[in-house]
């Protein structure tokens, strides 16, 4: 494991390209498996390590750069007095890619390590391809309380409730040798990390800037979190430009490790759309990348913010959108979302789902069944239900769901493919 000096202390780093024999299966386009110029780096969160991202390496294409330091007083990397701050972290980041020099790269931050990732994309942009934060810490902090931090200071010196402690941010992984280590690792890390460490979580706040990003953003949240609540973590998503958000089923805080093909599933799908996006195609997409049953889903949680924004931008200030007080006494109970606000999503999820970029509106026939409240997350599932190869026309069902699986949306679009 080879290690850089800075100045107050010596950063262990993993810098290894991949030699596995690829997983093209599971994202279904086999040329994924040869972009070998793909780098990835990779920031671990609180009480860990470079290795927490073994599982996710392991099941990578061949032929890939994978960065992935130990923060400071961390793994393998020295125990320094002082620095441990989310934006010194940047900055040990920064020194570490300006001497490996590893051109374009996809920045993946987990839980602290999303913080991290998202203070150095607010000041180092241009040099990332895309941005991937898993569970992270959200934009405007996390609140962990007087007892909260009283009881992750003591950790260090209570081997069983460190063991536990680790145990929660992995609800789902099986108590091996694997496990073992990474609590060993945290049993190793440095006394500051036990405490300053959430005192930066609680006091991180960049959620006022993340309007600036215009990186592809891809938010990973496990459905079983016990750590960070889904909400503040949807809202981080939201508050970026180009981000998309993705569940993960049966998996707590740390999908890369408890639901590792799952999360490579994710994470390569969504480098596919950012390369195919970055380059655009020589020729049009062949027919034969759709199927009869194709899915995809996007989701998005709507906010007030959107409704008043979406109801400016066309010029509908109907009350039942803008004025809480009078659709109090409709039947609705509440402000409702514009029918048409539902309906972009699923422009959304054609546009850059499936079929994705290069797709034409030829027609689109909607039902609308129940309202769209602020706070409502709206799943959008699309599927091929016939495909014209000569016409180079597919037809798709396009359904909307809320949060409580209801479905509030159905009807059909046909799409162009060029």
């Amino acid at each position: 494991m080879p290690e850089l000096t800075l100045n107050d202390f010596t950063l262990h780093y993993i810098d290894e390209t991949t030699g596995g024999p690829g997983r093209a299966d599971m994202v279904g386009r086999a040329d994924m498996v040869g972009r070998a110029d793909t780098t990835l780096v990779l920031i671990h969160g609180d009480l860990a390590s470079a290795a927490w991202w073994r599982p996710f390496m392991g099941r990578l294409p061949a032929g890939w750069r994978v960065i992935a330091p130990d923060l400071r007083g961390c793994g393998r990397s020295s125990r320094p007095a002082a620095g441990y701050r989310i934006d010194q972290y940047a900055a040990d980041l920064r020194a570490l890619l300006d001497a490996v020099k590893p051109g374009p790269f996809v920045l993946v931050g987990h839980s602290l390590g999303g913080a991290v990732a998202m203070t150095y994309a607010l000041g180092q942009e241009a040099d990332l391809q895309a941005l991937v934060l898993v569970d992270p810490v959200p934009a405007d902090g996390l609140s962990f309380g007087r007892v909260g931090k009283e009881a992750f200071a003591h950790l260090k010196e209570n081997p069983e409730a460190l063991a536990v402690a680790v145990g929660r941010a992995m609800t789902t992984a099986p108590r091996d040798d694997f496990f073992r280590l990474l609590v060993a690792d945290a049993a190793a890390a440095d006394q500051h990390v036990f405490v300053d460490n959430t005192a930066e979580m609680e006091a991180f706040d960049v959620f006022g800037r993340l309007h600036e990003l215009s990186l592809r953003t891809l938010v990973v949240i496990g459905e079983q979190d016990q750590l960070i609540a889904r909400v503040p973590m949807v809202r981080t998503a939201e508050a970026i430009p180009q981000a998309q958000v993705e569940f993960v089923a049966d998996s707590g805080h740390s999908p890369q490790i408890e639901k590792p093909d799952e999360f490579v599933r994710l994470v390569l799908g969504f480098i596919e759309e950012v390369h195919r996006a970055a380059e655009p195609p020589a020729e049009p997409r062949p027919m034969s990348d759709f199927a009869i049953g194709q899915k995809a889903v996007y989701r998005r949680t709507i906010t007030v913010e959107d409704i008043e924004t979406f109801g400016r931008l066309i010029g509908d200030y109907n009350p039942l959108h803008f004025n809480q007080a009078y659709a109090e006494k409709t039947r609705f109970g509440g402000r409702i979302g514009h029918g048409m606000l539902t309906a972009a999503l699923i422009s959304a999820a054609l546009g850059m789902k499936l079929p994705g970029p290069g797709g034409v509106y030829l027609r689109q026939d909607s039902k609308f069944l129940r309202p769209v409240n602020p706070g409502d997350t709206v799943a959008v599932v699309v599927e091929v239900t016939a495909i014209n190869v000569e016409r180079r026309r597919l037809v798709l069902r396009t359904e909307c769901f809320n949060q409580r699986d209801e479905r509030i949306v159905t009807g059909e679009a046909e799409l162009l493919v060029t």
